[in-house]
């Protein structure tokens, strides 16, 4: 449109008079972008597509578009309305066509015009973008207010134009401002801060820093705390004074093999625990046979009652000192020192019931006298308590040991059943294999090529006699006749052994044999295929077979194939198969041609 209008603007400009032009020297062309001139006169005008192209009469001469609101002046020229106001506004008397004087009282609206104008046909200012409407000039602006086609801004504020008819599209797929719900953790989320929210979604597979396992986001502290197995913990003994912080795969086997060093632990733990309580005026008591005095300190003791390290800690200056001795009292009065502990002692506080384990008197009864009864009574209390926990952990590890034997049966047995089926697979698709193989043949109706690859490989087996003998897949003179395949020695046979490559025709057990005539009559051709890639220079080597009935290896095959071949111990030389065309990429080809004497 705006090629048309400069046209026609120049077409108008070429028919004013040139004295116009020097009494109004603002109406000459603009030297620059006429497009720019062109669109700031074009808000006057109808700038539409006009179908079809309306008579130049209906153009204003000043915007040089469709006349808006025509105005008619004494003279007999049309204006639009606004563009002749603004002509006269700018001080301008004169008709911009002829330069007759004009009187602004005396214009008048071209109604007639107007009507003209307004129901022509117009192609809908969206059609750019595809809209296809062509409606009367009157009812253009009730069709821009709902052309699906019109631009407008998205929304959802993501600054885009996007035509009406895609709006619901954008809002629901492409705006980068429109709400989604993560699949993951269900938190309703603004399409560009999904990036984000990946980093922090707490539902997000995330791989541990420890063990490298994929867990949950949120599930991270509580995996490490807990589950895993490469993570660092203390040992359980941390309290009394096993310092190890090693991975929690390997707790259990520090647990095992340091059992002594625990129990060693354990006990100086509450020898120092007594010693802190004043054991020494309680072992006098005893031997007096008094009652242990009111004014000793009692267990109950606020200041014992607090957390087992901070006690242990307090009782170390104490217990450094007189340990040894109160643990040579044990020693030296075994059967009374027994005897006493075994009395009821003041209550202790629950969170140190650890005291009370038969632990702890490992190292005092290891010292007692072989003579004293009670400790040898003692001891075999403590030892059948030992066996007793060793019992029940051997039950306890055989119990897991044969659940884990179940899960390998029935691993064993899921992984057999799946090898069966696999096997059964195998053979099904062999059998449709070999179906396919035997109808390649027989649809060869007489012609075969068979493709040898990886000729080498196959070659150093003929060579070492691994593989001497190579056949060829089944083929068919036609579809109902005889069934024949090709023997290639690869390394020669006999006398060819090394020198030759033997080439051979065998018949075989066919499904239509009662149907043909036997012994076999008719001519065998076969060839070495040259794949020179220069057709011209091919030399195929080429060899043809007169059937001879009297030989065994014309009769009809008794067995699946027979023993008996014919054809050419010294087909080719290998020196001369080795050093030419007829093995290319490691592939050397046969060709047989069947035809029988009907």
């Amino acid at each position: 449109m705006s090629g048309l209008m400069k046209s026609i603007k120049a077409d108008l400009y070429s028919q004013i008079p040139d004295s116009l032009f020097v009494a109004n020297p603002h109406l000459l062309p603009s030297k620059g972008d006429e497009t720019t001139n062109l669109s700031t006169m074009g808000k006057d005008g109808y700038d539409y597509e006009f179908e079809p192209t309306p008579d130049p009469k209906y153009e204003c001469p000043i915007c040089l578009l469709i006349l808006c609101e025509p105005m008619q002046t004494e003279c007999g020229h049309r204006f639009c309305k606004s563009c002749i106001d603004r002509w006269l506004t700018e001080g301008n008397c004169k008709c911009p066509i002829d330069n007759a004087d004009v009187d602004q009282n005396k214009m008048f609206p071209d109604n007639y015009v107007k009507r003209e104008i307004l129901s022509m046909k117009v192609h809908c200012p969206y059609s750019r973008n595809g809209c296809k409407h062509i409606v009367e000039l009157n009812q253009i602006e009730e069709h821009q207010e709902t052309c699906h086609f019109n631009s407008v801004m998205c929304p959802l504020n993501c600054n885009k134009f996007i035509l009406k008819r895609d709006i619901t599209n954008h809002k629901e797929t492409e705006c980068v401002k429109r709400n989604i719900v993560c699949s993951l953790c269900l938190g309703s989320l603004i399409f560009e801060d999904y990036g984000e929210h990946e980093g922090v979604c707490p539902k997000q597979l995330v791989p541990c820093s420890f063990c490298k396992a994929d867990v949950l986001r949120v599930m991270v502290p509580e995996h490490i705390a807990v589950d895993c197995p490469n993570a660092a913990i203390k040992c359980c003994f941390y309290i009394f004074g096993c310092n190890k912080e090693i991975e929690r795969l390997k707790m259990e086997k520090h647990m095992k093999t340091n059992v002594q060093k625990h129990l060693q632990l354990l006990c100086h733990a509450f020898v120092k625990l007594l010693n802190f309580q004043n054991i020494e005026s309680i072992l006098s008591s005893i031997e007096t046979g008094n009652a242990v005095s009111q004014s000793q300190p009692n267990v109950t003791d606020p200041e014992i009652v607090g957390d087992l390290p901070t006690l242990l800690q307090n009782a170390e200056g104490g217990a450094s000192g007189n340990a040894e001795a109160n643990m040579l009292k044990f020693s030296q009065g075994p059967s009374r020192t027994i005897s006493s502990i075994s009395q009821p002692l003041p209550s202790l506080p629950p969170n140190v019931p650890i005291i009370r384990s038969q632990s702890v008197k490992v190292p005092n009864l290891a010292k007692c006298n072989a003579g004293d009864t009670a400790s040898s009574s003692d001891i075999f209390d403590f030892e059948f308590q030992s066996l007793k926990e060793r019992n029940i952990y051997q039950e306890e590890s055989l119990a897991r040991h044969s659940h884990e034997l179940l899960e390998l049966q029935f691993r064993h047995d899921h992984i057999e059943r799946i090898n069966k089926e696999t096997q059964q697979k195998l053979r099904a698709i062999e059998e449709k294999v070999n179906r396919l193989t035997e109808l390649e043949g027989r649809l060869c109706n007489g012609l075969y090529i068979w493709k040898i690859k990886n000729y080498l490989r196959h070659r150093h087996k003929a060579i070492s006699g691994e593989m001497p003998v190579l056949h060829s897949p089944p083929f068919y003179s036609n579809y109902y006749g005889y069934k024949l395949c090709m023997r290639c020695n690869l390394n020669g046979v006999d006398y060819s052994q090394g020198t030759h490559l033997s080439v051979f025709i065998h018949f075989m057990q066919g499904e239509w044999d009662d149907t043909l005539t036997w012994p076999f009559r008719g001519k065998i051709i076969l060839s070495v295929i040259d794949q020179n890639p220069n057709i011209e220079e091919r030399r195929h080597s080429v060899e043809s077979l007169i059937s001879k009935p009297t030989l065994d290896a014309f009769q009809k095959p008794t067995t699946h194939r027979n023993h008996k071949g014919f054809g050419y111990m010294e087909y080719v030389p290998l020196s001369e198969l080795d050093n030419s065309t007829y093995v290319l990429n490691d592939t050397l080809i046969l060709k047989a041609q069947i035809f029988p004497e009907f």
